[in-house]
């Protein structure tokens, strides 16, 4: 049981992880296409 529970802890973990690299590469994105505007 205990050890159920970390392994969903992990997964719950390795998903923030993927959604807050995607939104970073996003915000990544943003800021670029905003310094070309700017350019």
């Amino acid at each position: 049981m205990r050890l159920l529970l970390a392994t969903e802890l992990w997964d719950y973990i390795n998903l923030i992880v993927v959604c807050f690299k995607l939104e970073l590469k996003r915000y990544s994105l943003k800021i670029n296409l905003c310094d070309r505007d700017l350019g």
